[in-house]
């Protein structure tokens, strides 16, 4: 109780969520493994960003763990 008020807590496993995720087909076209780049333009000034793995930070995390992309 918090402030005399309750509140419902859930939680799951995070191995099992992941399992879930990965053992699943129908759900392998929507799963990123790698950060992309979208531009609205073939002359590549201006990005789009829309998804987790289009943002700057996906980049950085990558390169930071000195992964091959």
């Amino acid at each position: 109780m918090i402030s005399d008020q309750k509140y419902e807590f859930y939680h799951r496993d995070i191995i099992q969520c992941i399992r879930a995720l990965y053992g699943n087909p129908e759900l392998a076209p929507f799963l990123a493994h790698a950060p992309e780049k979208h531009y609205t333009a073939p002359d590549k000034k201006s990005r789009i960003y829309s998804e987790m793995h289009t943002g700057k930070w996906w980049w950085k995390t990558q390169v930071s763990l000195n992964i091959q992309l």
